[in-house]
């Protein structure tokens, strides 16, 4: 089954009152822009580059498609994870909007509820009989696109010889896999890539959490394009394409090790 997504409405904005709030569109953006900045300033850098920055974040207008394989109950990984957050503790703002709080807590060591959300002592969900989870085959080929500036370092004669400024582009995300959402009580929603497409059919019988044990994540972006604006001399130009190449991989593998099994994205409502 097939589901259409009406995504501007999604975005559409809101009631703006006279104290000018942003419309949802926009706080998505600015929050998926800041996670993905703050995993970046935690990557060690090669020597030839000094900085990198996400300065700018669009979801673009192209929905994706989105296809119903299955509906299950929920994974058992989603009703413990109050009880492991709770071990790890958290290091955000207690004034960070619910949307970044729970995307900044992919592996399930940030997110912490409140007492009254949880249903026992030890801090577990426990199941409801309207909880339900979607395995989603879903398909995205679409117009987002990814602002970073970089700092590459000309490193001869000398160090740090010469550092010039690089702007790129990322866009023509391409996704093609399989993916789970997951409600567990009427305020929380969970959202994983588990697999790609090939693999549906274990996807479909797993019972316990999709392959716990297994040793790589899914690759989830098929593929993208990344534009570069630079001064025009040959000497740098050469050394742009490292810089576009470390970029990719790691945006790559951010993705990778914070959407796919055993990741997640948890949203309150």
């Amino acid at each position: 089954m097939s589901i259409e997504i009406n995504w501007e409405k999604l975005f559409s904005p809101g009631n703006n009152g006279a104290d000018g709030e942003t419309n949802i569109h926009t706080n998505i953006n600015e929050q998926i822009r800041e996670f993905l900045d703050k995993q970046f300033q935690q990557i060690n850098l090669p020597s030839y580059i000094q900085s990198v920055y996400i300065t700018t974040f669009d979801l673009g207008t192209v929905p994706p498609e989105v296809e119903i394989k299955n509906i299950t109950d929920p994974f058992p990984e989603f009703y413990s994870d109050d009880e492991e957050s709770g071990n790890e503790g958290n290091d955000d703002d207690d004034n960070s909007s619910n949307y970044d709080h729970n995307i900044n807590s992919l592996h399930k060591n940030d997110e912490e509820y409140n007492s009254e959300e949880t249903d026992n002592e030890e801090g577990f969900t426990l199941p409801r009989d309207d909880d339900v989870q979607f395995l989603l085959k879903v398909a995205y080929n679409g117009d987002i696109k990814l602002g970073i500036t970089a700092t590459l370092l000309i490193n001869y004669p000398s160090p740090s010889f010469i550092s010039l400024p690089i702007n790129l582009t990322i866009t023509g995300l391409e996704i093609n896999t399989m993916a789970v959402v997951a409600y567990v009580n009427p305020r929380k929603m969970y959202f994983s890539f588990i697999c790609d497409v090939n693999d549906e059919g274990d996807a479909v019988t797993r019972k316990h959490g999709y392959n716990s044990g297994r040793s790589e994540r899914v690759e989830i972006i098929k593929d993208m394009k990344i534009e570069s604006e630079i001064a025009n001399n040959g000497s740098v130009l050469r050394n742009v394409g490292m810089v576009e190449r470390f970029v990719l991989e790691k945006v790559r593998g951010i993705i990778r090790d914070e959407v796919a099994w055993p990741g997640w994205i948890a949203l309150e409502f």
